[in-house]
């Protein structure tokens, strides 16, 4: 059976991780190994109940059935999330590599950011011969963040600079902090440094652009470099000095040392190569040319259009749908786009139809025992698959493949509602486009409405049989009675019909309820309730008029039709019996009256009711 590892990484579509990722599943596909890629696009500015329901993909696998997993730990920015995925790991029994943070118990790969930082920092110190160097941190939490730090001051101190806290600032790897640095640095009462290093390339992105605003050029008032070497660096104007992480090189050296049983325990340290660019006034790497910058440019650009008009066509279109088959049409124009060899939207069972969606959305953020695909896509087909086990994944049949595959596994979810998640096998869209996760987004938006939707419709059902059915016994009580009746009144009356009303009473109930007790009682209206709803022709209208009283409406072809009608009610209550033998026994008055003479139904239920009471009258006078 062909090997399949499990790799964690947070947000694919960014540069740094999709290079990485291109190197496992290069080296996975040498070693013919199946991937499946959970991830989720969250970064810690994200609200806490949007990274609870992304996040929910995270513990999906069950790690114990993969040969081997990947994880970027520093791509998840929530601390608690990232524990979690990693005590996970250390209780499987799953061979595992981290790639840039080391974790105990945990093969490690990465670059020496220690050596790089510092490389950096000698150079701008060595060649350009500055000594007020201010530095930009990443998350001071992650021990790479620290080991570039520690790489900076190492620098300077080796140089007998000393490392003045006021030319460091702690930054979020964020573009925004490469702007509030700049906002530091230059303050009213500081000293202005002669350069800035920072931990990645988005924050220096961010420094360049602000002191632009100020005014400020680079190189020729102030140096900057980066570290990553993000696609943009070399794009970037001015070029960005920062340094090759060789993000490929560890995705395959992660795969090798996952199945290297002499070398997999074995930590490796990989050399960060220098990248000396304009940012810092130097011009050893060549410039790309004006004509590969426009191609570049143009490419995605018009990628970046047709991709934006999807996602708002397709935000617009499922926004509104309130029931989920519709969705699920929709949805395949939409799957369409993704060019994936094949796709799968699992939905947790139950979720999948909402017939058992709670109200509390608490009990929803957990992926439930089993799963089922509402809409797959596989060799040019939409299909459907029924239920199978969430450890599974996905069907044994739609894992089925002739050579070694990868696959993009994404939550799909509302705030913290876990819905389910979604497959996607070899899409270029799904790999590369920070659209994807939006794509997703959309989905899970539009179950959400879907699901708001059904439960308004619900609270209206239970509203509605609260003001129109009586509760004890299922049978319509007076407002539903006469609200429906006087509509099909009106039929009747076009019909010129002839109608009826029944009032029928229980005789003997106080009796039942002194001797027998209450729930006897109950018991007793139940079965009136129960005949009438058995013998009641589907146009008659039956209600609980209160207490012991029932009434039945309806349309007839003449008066002996209702008659034989009764015959068959009276001979049913003689089915029942109660305490020491009592019968079911009931006092039934009738009225007739053509439609179009009815000016009030309530009138024809008066009459009934009278007729009822002189037959109850004298079957009192007869025991007498």
């Amino acid at each position: 059976m062909r090997k399949k590892i499990a790799v964690f990484i947070c947000a694919i579509s960014l540069d740094n991780q999709r290079r990485v990722l291109s190197g496992i599943l290069a080296e996975a596909e040498k070693q013919d190994i199946d991937v499946y890629v959970f991830t989720c696009h969250v970064n810690y500015l994200a609200e806490d109940d949007y990274k609870a329901g992304a996040f929910h993909v995270m513990q999906l696998p069950n790690l114990d059935c993969y040969d081997g997993i990947i994880l970027m730990k520093n791509s998840i920015q929530d601390p608690e999330e990232a524990r979690r995925l990693v005590e996970r790991i250390r209780k499987s029994k799953t061979p595992a590599i981290s790639i840039d943070a080391k974790e105990p118990g945990i093969s490690f790969v990465s670059i020496d950011s220690y050596q790089a930082q510092k490389s950096v920092t000698e150079h701008l110190i060595e060649v350009h011969g500055l000594r007020r160097i201010a530095y930009v941190t990443g998350l001071i939490e992650d021990r790479e963040a620290r080991d570039r730090l520690r790489g900076y001051e190492d620098a300077l101190k080796n140089h007998d600079i000393e490392s003045e806290e006021s030319l460091i600032f702690k930054g979020c790897y964020d573009q925004e902090s490469g702007m509030r640095a700049v906002d530091f640095f230059l303050g009213e009462e500081a000293v202005l440094p002669e350069a800035i290093v920072c931990a990645n390339d988005v924050m220096a992105f961010g420094v360049v652009k602000r002191l632009r605003e100020q005014g400020v050029k680079v190189p020729e008032d102030f140096l900057v470099t980066g570290f990553d070497n993000d696609f943009l660096a070399k794009y970037f104007e001015p070029a960005m000095t920062t340094i090759d992480r060789r993000q490929e090189d560890l995705g395959q050296v992660a795969v090798r040392r996952l199945f290297d049983r002499k070398k997999k325990t074995e930590d490796v340290l990989l050399e960060g190569r220098l990248l000396l660019r304009g940012s810092c006034g130097c011009r050893e790497q060549a410039p790309c040319t004006e004509a590969d910058l426009r191609a570049r440019i143009s490419e995605s650009e018009m990628n970046l259009l047709s991709q934006t008009e999807m996602i708002k066509s397709m935000s617009l279109e499922l926004t509104g749908l309130e029931n989920l088959e519709v969705l699920y049409e929709h949805l395949k124009k939409y799957v369409l786009f993704l060019g994936a060899r094949s796709f799968y939207l699992c939905m947790c069972t139950g979720q999948g139809s909402f017939q058992n969606m709670e109200e509390d959305t608490e009990k929803l953020s957990e992926y439930t025992e089993k799963i089922d695909i509402p809409v797959a896509y596989e060799q040019g087909n939409f299909k459907s698959f029924g239920e199978f086990y969430v450890d599974d994944l996905l069907p044994e049949v739609c894992r089925r493949r002739e050579k070694s595959t990868f696959y993009v596994v994404t939550p799909v979810f509302y705030q913290t509602i876990c819905f389910g998640y979604c497959i996607t096998e070899q899409s270029k869209f799904a790999m590369e486009s920070s659209l994807y996760y939006l794509w997703m987004v959309n989905i899970g938006n539009a179950l959400e409405n879907i699901r708001k939707v059904t439960l308004l419709k619900r609270m209206v059902e239970r509203l509605n049989n609260m003001w129109m059915y009586d509760t004890m016994t299922g049978l319509y009580n007076r407002g539903g009675f006469y609200h429906l009746a006087v509509k099909y009144l009106a039929e009747l009356k076009k019909q010129n019909a002839l109608t009826f009303m029944v009032f029928l009473d229980l005789d003997g109930l106080k009796q039942i309820n002194d001797t027998l007790g209450h729930n006897e009682g109950d018991a007793y209206i139940h079965a009136m309730a129960e005949i009438l709803q058995k013998e009641r022709k589907e146009t008659d209208i039956a209600m609980r008029y209160g207490g012991d009283e029932f009434v039945v409406f309806g349309k007839c072809d003449d008066e002996d039709e209702i008659h034989a009608w009764i015959g068959k009610i009276e001979a049913d209550m003689k089915k029942y019996s109660f305490g020491e033998g009592k019968a079911l026994e009931a006092s039934i008055g009738l009225s007739f009256a053509p439609a179009g003479e009815i000016e009030n139904l309530q009138d024809l239920t008066s009459q009934a009711d009278e007729k009822m009471y002189e037959l109850k009258h004298r079957r009192k006078n007869r025991k007498k």
